[in-house]
């Protein structure tokens, strides 16, 4: 199944936040005018306005290798200057496969303005740009992963193909809880989702239950001139396609919206017996989240995660005071819905 496509011009702020960012529902955002970056973002223009800056998010991997860049523990990265870079990435005699991530470059908000459809979202940036560009020679490729935050990806030259999960399947994709995301940003499947389906003969022992969730899985290819709107927590896998020897693509991150769909969801996935939490973890992950929540003001939404971290582990100090700070500012009446 593939993501639905929208024009650019058929779209307001409003409707934008309410259709896809509250329904938690991924789309591509078509817009011609931006088919012109191509041409005016070369390897040169770049390494005139930025060539001396540092980029410490350039992964490295073998050339051989049947998945060159995973984004989880173990990768190679090492810091290059943009213009050391941009001599490299490309070169035939390199012995790896570079690809530069997430690197910003402020002067191009003189080129491109934030997608005016975005501007309800807020991604916390003193100078109201913070792009980051992926810029390498095609054929990279991430692997399964979840982001806790709105993401708005554009495909300045090549192509993307992204194979997309939704956060009420996060059970059968084999989560791998981190210290700092007690949830899981990546997998615990061995090299991947798409790796482990590609022979056609399922995943191997004891990844069965992928299966059927790549049945469901969205498969959406992201042209240039085109934005793939991927919304919080949505499992996905990226491929990069090249064209004329480079992939180049922009995005945008913006802080998570949690609607209500997605928070269930995530409950649901902390809660379930047999899941990838232990009772140990739960605790810790309820806190996580609705300390995030109460610190932007989500009373009705942060009260229930807490009360459930305490319930769990009723000494944590952390989940009282912020529980506490919540009754004071908004009242007990306030606080009464419940995690369902």
């Amino acid at each position: 199944m593939a993501c639905g496509v929208l024009d650019a011009a058929t779209l307001d702020a409003e409707s934008f936040y309410e259709d896809y960012v509250s329904s938690s529902l991924p789309v591509i955002v078509r817009d011609e005018r931006l088919r012109g970056l191509r041409s005016l973002w070369t390897d040169d223009y770049l390494a005139r306005l930025a060539g001396d800056q540092v980029h410490e998010e350039v992964r490295l991997a073998d050339n051989s290798s049947d998945f060159p860049l995973t984004k989880v523990a173990g990768e190679r990265t090492a810091a290059h200057t943009l213009a050391h870079f941009l001599a490299e990435y490309a070169s035939p005699e390199r012995t790896t496969n570079l690809y530069a991530t997430n690197l910003v470059i402020e002067k191009l908000q003189h080129d491109l303005e934030r997608p005016p459809f975005t501007a309800l979202l807020d991604h916390g940036c003193a100078s109201r740009w913070c792009a980051g560009l992926w810029l390498g020679a095609g054929d990279q490729r991430s692997a399964l992963h979840r982001d806790f935050a709105e993401n708005l990806h554009l495909v300045v030259q090549g192509k993307k193909r992204f194979l997309i999960f939704a956060p009420n399947e996060s059970l059968a994709l084999y989560p791998r809880p981190e210290p700092a995301n007690r949830l899981g940003h990546a997998t615990s499947m061995p090299a991947g989702a798409r790796t482990c389906n590609d022979d056609g003969g399922g995943c191997p022992a004891p990844f069965a239950r992928f299966g059927a969730a790549r049945q469901r899985a969205l498969d959406c290819t992201v042209h240039e001139g085109e934005m793939l709107f991927l919304p919080s927590a949505w499992w996905h896998e990226v491929e990069s396609h090249a064209a004329e020897g480079r992939s180049l693509s922009l995005n945008w991150w913006f802080k998570a919206e949690w609607p209500r769909e997605t928070l269930r969801a995530v409950a649901a996935e902390v809660e379930a017996p047999g899941g990838h939490l232990g009772p140990a973890q739960r605790a810790p992950a309820y806190r996580q989240l609705g300390v995030e929540l109460a610190q932007r003001g989500r009373a009705h939404d942060a009260a229930p995660l807490l009360r459930r971290a305490l319930d769990l582990e009723p000494h944590d100090d952390v989940a009282t005071t912020a529980l506490e700070m919540l009754r004071t500012r908004f009242g007990v009446q306030a606080l009464r819905t419940e995690l369902r």
